[in-house]
């Protein structure tokens, strides 16, 4: 998809929408897969609608304590340039095909953290007790 197309379909309400990303929240966007910037009279119109020039790919996931549980979709992002009043983040973006290999990177790294906690905490509680 060229970078006319991506702006078109992230600046058409129809098709983006606007997503926030709060302090704490079961749905997050992870990653940021073929980050490309745009130029010229694209980056311009992107600019005016208070993006940035850059756009990029993420996995929506539902989370719990930010751990990646299930994902839901694959997105083209782009980030506002100012953050909302109260210090969140927010993008607008749009569905495109599910990317796999990128939710399974997430996924097998939400586990690894998930692990090394478990076992930081069972080696912790093994060694007071001994």
């Amino acid at each position: 998809m060229s970078d006319g197309d991506l702006v078109d379909r992230l600046l058409d309400d129809a098709i983006s929408h606007h997503v926030i990303s709060s302090d704490v929240d079961d749905v997050n966007l992870y990653g940021s897969k073929h980050r490309r910037r745009v130029a010229g009279p694209t980056a311009d119109r992107l600019t005016q609608s208070g993006l940035e020039p850059e756009i990029y790919q993420a996995v929506s996931w539902w989370c719990l304590v930010f751990i990646p549980l299930v994902p839901l979709g694959t997105y083209a992002v782009a980030d506002f340039r100012e953050l909302l009043p109260d210090g969140d983040d927010h993008s607008r973006c749009f569905r495109v095909q599910m990317d796999w290999s990128q939710a399974t990177l997430h996924a097998m790294i939400g586990m690894a953290v998930v692990v090394t906690v478990g076992l930081a905490t069972w080696f912790a509680v093994v060694h007071a007790n001994t």
